[in-house]
């Protein structure tokens, strides 16, 4: 009697096969425990430092001043120094502003995260009361009060009606 595999038992088998043979070989720095950290990698988390101030990115930015400081980066790669390491060297050089994107470690980074989107909800929020507004109906005026004396009366408006009648006969 043949022995029969059926389609799901053979995928079932094969899938982790093709991932243990098609996986990639381990580096020596992910060996290490340090991940190998590439220059592109870096370069998309600063800014340029120039002169001009380009206001770019460093991984777009192709001005006189960002071949040497490319030449830094990479000269801090091959000293082994990690992604933070190699950051914090730049911050420690050049300040925070050399940052592509604040990071989280005082109120003013968080706030730089958090305050966009707070103004945009914030400016939704009063279009919002704005158009109800102008699209709502409005109501009319009340109507002025009636001319005449008021109803009812005190005891002078009484007096006064008296003397008016004893006057007009």
């Amino acid at each position: 009697m043949p022995l029969r595999i059926s389609r799901r038992a053979l995928l079932s088998l094969a899938i982790p096969a093709a991932v243990l043979i098609l996986a990639p070989a381990s580096t020596p720095a992910a060996a290490a425990g340090k991940p190998k950290v590439t220059r592109k990698e870096i370069e998309r988390a600063i800014m340029c430092p120039c002169e001009e101030k380009c206001g770019k990115v460093l991984a777009n930015c192709f001005c006189d001043y960002s071949g040497a400081f490319r030449k830094d980066i990479d000269r801090m790669i091959a000293q082994g120094m990690t992604r933070e390491q190699i950051l914090a060297a730049l911050v420690k050089t050049y300040g925070p502003t050399v940052l592509a994107a604040p990071g989280t470690s005082n109120w003013l980074d968080i706030a730089s995260w958090v305050l966009p989107f707070l103004a945009l909800a914030l400016g939704a929020w009063a279009i919002t009361l704005l158009l109800r507004r102008w699209a709502s109906p409005r109501l009319p005026p009340p109507p002025p009060p009636a001319a005449g004396p008021p109803a009812g009366g005190s005891a002078y408006e009484s007096r006064l009606d008296d003397e008016l009648s004893r006057f007009e006969t």
